[in-house]
C-alpha cells in the first residue's frame, strides 16, 4: 500500500517564495556534495573489521572494561550482559596481575578508539547532532544533511507541499526564523529525550514539522490532495481524493506521537523531533496570531510590493494633457521623471503632450527614448504599438536611431516589409546619415531574397551615392552590384 501527499486544492501564492527555494537548494546541494560522495561500502567493511577486533579482544579478556566511548554504541540490555560476563571472570581464578591487566585495558582503549573513529567519519556523525557529544554547530548543520535518497526525498516533499504557501503568509525573513526556530526546538526535544544517544539526529524533518505545524493553524481549512495506490504491484488500481488539513495534520501528529511513546517498534527515526518541531511551529503560529504580525507588518509590506501605485502627479498630468492646459501636465510630467526616470507611464505621457503640442521634434525625441525603454524592459506589443502611431504622426521627423530600432524590432517580429519601409524612410528623411547607408543595404539584402532584383540594384546604387560609402563599405556594395549583374 502506498500513500501520498502530492498536492493541495489552492495552490495560488503572491510572490515567489525564494526561502523555499533556498532552502530546497541546500539541501539537495549538501546531500550532492557531502552525502553522495561517501563511500558506504569501504566505510561499512572498516567498521565490521574494528568492530570484530575489538569484540574478539573482549571475549578473550572478558575482565576488562568497557571502554566509555565504546558503552554508547552498544544497546542497554547487552550491556548489561557484558557487565554480568565481567563479574563471572572476575570471580575466578586465572585473572593476570594487575600490571598485566592494565597493558590489556589499554590495548582495548586503542582498539575501541579505532571503531570509534571509523564510526565516526561518517557525514552524518561528521555534521549530525549526536546527543552525546553535543556540539552548537551540529544545531544548525544537522538540518541540512540527511542519510538516503527516500529521506531526502521525503522530506522535501513535505516542504514543497507547505513552505510555498507559509512563506507567502508571513514573509520571508519571519518564514525563514519559524523553520530555524522550529528545527532547533525539534533538535532540543531529540536531546532532552535521548540524552545520552550516541546516533547522529539529521535531516529536515525537525523543521519541516515546524511549517506543518504553521500550515495547521494558518490553513487548516486547506484540502491536501493524496494519490492512493492500494497494491503496488497493481499500479492501475489508485485512487486520488481530498482530505481537510485540519484532518490530515493533527492525525499525522498523533502517529509521530504514539511512535514516540513507542519508539522499540520503529526505531531510527527521530519521532520525538518530529513532536517537538509540530509544536513549536504551531506554537509560533498561534504567537503570530495573537499579536497580530500579519496584519500589522506583514501583509502591508508585501502589498507595498506587489500592488502597482502609480505616482499621483502622473494622474494630474493626464487630466491637464485632456483639458489641453500644456503648461501644468508638461509641469507635472516631469515630476514623475525627475523621481522616476525609467516610468513607462510618465514617458509615454511625455510623449503624448508633445505631440499633441505641435512640438515635432520634441516629439520624436521622446518617443526614440520611449522606444528604447520599452526595448530594454522587453515590452515588444508596446513598442510596434508606438512605431506604428508614431510613424503616422511624425512620419520622417522621426530621428535616425528611432528608425533603425524600429526597423530591428519589426524584423525580429516577422514583418519584413514594414521593417523594409522604416529602412526606406530612414534613408530619404536622413539621407546624409551614416546609418542611412546600412538601412539601404539591408533593404536590398531583403529584396534580393524575396527575387525583387530591380529593387535592390535600385538600393545599392543609392547606397554607393553615399558619402559614407569609402573603403570597405563601397567595396561591399560594389560586390553586391556586381553579384546581381548591375
Amino acid at each position: 500500500m502506498l500513500l501520498l501527499p502530492i498536492g493541495q486544492e489552492n495552490a495560488e501564492i503572491r510572490r515567489h517564495p525564494w526561502v523555499f527555494w533556498g532552502l530546497l537548494g541546500l539541501n539537495v546541494l549538501a546531500f550532492v556534495l557531502v552525502v553522495l560522495p561517501f563511500r558506504q561500502e569501504e566505510w561499512a567493511s572498516r567498521v565490521r573489521d574494528r568492530a570484530e577486533a575489538v569484540g574478539s579482544y573482549l571475549v578473550k579478556h572478558p575482565y576488562l572494561r568497557l571502554p566509555k566511548g565504546l558503552m554508547e554504541q552498544v544497546p542497554p540490555e547487552a550491556l548489561s550482559q557484558i557487565a554480568e560476563v565481567r563479574q563471572a571472570a572476575l570471580s575466578e581464578e586465572g585473572v593476570p596481575i594487575p600490571y598485566v591487566v592494565r597493558e590489556q585495558q589499554a590495548e582495548l582503549n586503542r582498539l575501541a578508539e579505532a571503531f570509534l573513529a571509523a564510526v565516526g567519519e561518517t557525514p552524518q556523525h561528521r555534521w549530525g547532532l549526536v546527543p552525546s557529544r553535543l556540539r552548537v554547530s551540529a544545531f544548525l548543520t544537522h538540518m541540512f544533511l540527511h542519510a538516503g535518497w527516500l529521506h531526502i526525498l521525503g522530506n522535501l516533499l513535505f516542504l514543497y507541499l507547505t513552505a510555498p504557501f507559509v512563506e507567502d503568509l508571513y514573509g520571508r525573513p519571519l518564514f525563514l526564523a519559524l523553520y530555524v526556530g522550529s528545527g532547533l526546538l525539534a533538535a532540543a526535544t531529540h536531546v532532552w529525550q535521548h540524552p545520552h544517544s550516541a546516533l547522529p539526529l539529521v535531516g529536515a524533518s525537525g523543521a519541516i514539522a515546524g511549517v506543518m505545524g504553521a500550515f495547521l493553524v494558518r490553513l487548516g481549512r486547506s484540502r491536501i490532495e493524496f494519490f492512493f495506490l492500494p497494491v503496488v504491484i497493481l499500479p492501475w488500481i489508485r485512487f486520488r481524493f481530498f482530505l481537510p488539513a485540519f484532518v490530515f495534520l493533527p492525525l499525522w501528529l498523533l502517529e509521530q506521537l504514539w511512535y514516540a511513546r513507542h519508539e522499540g517498534l520503529a526505531p531510527g527515526t527521530a519521532w520525538w523531533a518530529h513532536v517537538g518541531g509540530f509544536v513549536a511551529g504551531a506554537g509560533m503560529a498561534l504567537a503570530i496570531r495573537s499579536l497580530r504580525v500579519e496584519e500589522r507588518w506583514v501583509n502591508p509590506g508585501i502589498e507595498a510590493e506587489i500592488s502597482f501605485v502609480q505616482h499621483p502627479a502622473l494622474g494630474r498630468a493626464a487630466d491637464a494633457r485632456r483639458a489641453g492646459d500644456w503648461a501644468v501636465a508638461e509641469k507635472e510630467v516631469r515630476i514623475v521623471l525627475a523621481a522616476d526616470p525609467e516610468n513607462l507611464d510618465a514617458r509615454s505621457e511625455a510623449y503624448e503632450i508633445a505631440a499633441g503640442t505641435g512640438d515635432r521634434a520634441e516629439a520624436a525625441r521622446r518617443a526614440s527614448q520611449l522606444l528604447d525603454l520599452y526595448r530594454r524592459k522587453g515590452e515588444r506589443q508596446l513598442a510596434e504599438s508606438l512605431v506604428a502611431d508614431a510613424y503616422a504622426r511624425l512620419g520622417g521627423a522621426l530621428p535616425p536611431r528611432f528608425l533603425a530600432t524600429a526597423a530591428t524590432l519589426l524584423e525580429e517580429g516577422g514583418h519584413a516589409e514594414a521593417a523594409v519601409d522604416a529602412h526606406l524612410l530612414l534613408a530619404s528623411s536622413h539621407p546624409a546619415d551614416p546609418m542611412a547607408l546600412k538601412s539601404l543595404l539591408r533593404v536590398a539584402e531583403h529584396r534580393a531574397g524575396v527575387g525583387r532584383l530591380a529593387e535592390a540594384r535600385e538600393a545599392l546604387l543609392r547606397a554607393l551615392a553615399h558619402p559614407e560609402a569609402q573603403g570597405a563599405y563601397r567595396l561591399e556594395v560594389e560586390k553586391r552590384l556586381e553579384a546581381l549583374g548591375g
